[in-house]
């Protein structure tokens, strides 16, 4: 088997730690009392730098679509692993608070049907049509390829961006199917055209990632200093996914991963944690635990009055959480490998 492209596998574990820091952040931090004061400022200037992650993920599965060699059992195996980290952490919950409810433990045990973590139900469902959708793109020619990015842009980014939601055609702000396949589109395109966005240097995409970041902050502070279209309830305008601002800054820090992958850097590290990073987000954003996890589990609430220790001790737990659930991830592959599990899945493919 071929060595995966370390570039890309820590992009993973960078994006991955983004969405940990990011949660970190929103549990603690984020409109937290007075407005705009250091702690609220400090959630959203660290939401600022981090809200990419999920669509560099998008960017990634549209960057390696091709017609050959997609394996539907690598959709199937992450679904049972939802399932399993759902359900284990909920009983779990319910051995320590003594609790049980019915219908609580349902939505636990059906996590992509009852939509208990969205990414995971979007994933499901996009991936299992990719291999469909991919055969229409590959008939399309460069050019037209361009101009369906720029409709799918208007509609479903620059509208989404400046017009109420309720008045836009995905109220979901990007929560959903049809942003990760917008995204999906633009990887493939940035894969097509590679060769334009190598003729930059990686320093070139970093500095266009940081005033990205500045301008998406800058927004929340002078929506809500200003009170530009209600304030606090309009201050994450510019932090959706979908929106304009953000999907520039993933965009450039993506084509900034292309540039050094040209390198050909392999890292067995780097490869082997990225292989289970997945673990971070269902062990650490499972809903039982997203809050929780953050405001009694760890001491970041100790620090919140010591900005900059805060901002530390919040980063390096959240590298110790991505670092613990990986480590658990691979006690339960180890397990997983013992029963066999993955050689069932994997004839899935052969139907």
């Amino acid at each position: 088997m071929k060595e995966r492209d370390s570039t890309f596998e820590g992009m993973r574990l960078i994006a991955m730690l983004m969405i940990i820091w990011g949660h970190c952040m929103m549990a603690t931090a984020k409109d937290q009392l007075p407005y705009l004061g250091t702690l609220d400022c400090i959630g959203w200037g660290v939401g600022a730098f981090t809200v990419c992650a999920v669509n560099l993920f998008f960017l990634l599965t549209g960057y390696f679509l091709n017609n050959d060699g997609y394996r539907i059992s690598t959709t199937v195996y992450n679904w049972i692993k939802t399932i399993f980290y759902s359900s284990m952490i909920y009983i779990v919950y319910c051995i320590v608070t003594q609790s049980f409810v019915t219908k609580e433990c349902i939505g636990y045990f059906l996590p992509i049907l009852t939509k208990k973590y969205w990414y995971m139900q979007t994933y499901v469902v996009s991936t299992l049509l990719l291999p469909f959708f991919v055969k229409g793109l590959g008939k399309l020619k460069n050019r037209q390829l361009t101009v369906m990015i720029g409709i799918l842009v208007m509609f479903f980014s620059l509208h989404q961006t400046f017009f109420k939601v309720q008045y836009t055609l995905d109220q979901t702000q990007g929560y959903g199917f049809i942003w990760a396949y917008v995204m999906y589109i633009i990887g493939y395109w940035l894969r097509r055209n590679e060769e334009i966005i190598i003729k930059k240097s990686v320093w070139f995409y970093i500095g266009l990632y940081v005033l990205a970041s500045v301008a998406i902050f800058c927004s929340n502070y002078f929506i809500v200093k200003w009170n530009i279209a209600g304030g606090v309830t309009s201050r994450g305008n510019f932090y959706a996914y979908n929106s304009v601002t953000v999907m520039m800054q993933s965009i450039c820090l993506f084509c900034g991963f292309i540039k050094i992958s040209k390198r050909n850097i392999r890292n067995k590290m780097i490869n082997s944690l990225a292989s289970n990073c997945l673990a971070g987000y269902l062990i650490s954003s499972h809903p039982l635990l997203l809050y929780p996890l953050w405001t009694e589990g760890l001491p970041v609430n100790r620090y919140i009055g010591k900005p900059i220790l805060y901002i530390i001790i919040s980063f390096m737990l959240s590298v110790i959480v991505l670092l613990v659930s990986i480590l658990i991830d691979k006690i339960v592959e180890k397990i997983a490998a013992r029963l066999n599990i993955r050689k069932y899945i994997n004839k899935v493919d052969d139907i």
